[in-house]
């Protein structure tokens, strides 16, 4: 997921800037590192989502959480408990997926 749209949109605008000024695209080893950005945004972000301020962020705080989203909090949370808080997380986080999966399902 960290290496998803985010940091595909970081990735974009590091190569947009020598295509629009007619320029060679970068080298091979600035190439690879284009994605770097993105991932290091989407880390934060996922971050925040546990422990941001909502009206500072200006966005919601928790919608990955309540989204069912396996962000690396949730991950690093899950290696590093124990049975009973594992268990936890699996519980919360099927119950997050079958909200979102109500929420997004349309009506008949």
């Amino acid at each position: 997921m960290i290496r998803g749209k985010t940091a595909e949109l970081f990735a974009a605008a590091c190569e947009v800037g020598p295509v629009i000024a007619n320029r060679r695209r970068p080298n091979r080893p600035l190439a690879a590192r284009r994605h770097e950005p993105g991932i290091a945004f989407q880390l934060v972000d996922d971050v925040l989502d546990y422990g941001g301020k909502a009206a500072k962020l200006g966005k919601n705080i928790g919608d990955d959480f309540r989204e069912g989203k396996i962000t690396l909090p949730v991950v690093l949370a899950f290696r590093r408990g124990n049975d009973s808080e594992r268990a936890f997380w699996v519980k919360a986080l099927e119950r997050a997926k079958s909200a979102a999966a109500i929420s997004i399902t349309p009506s008949a």
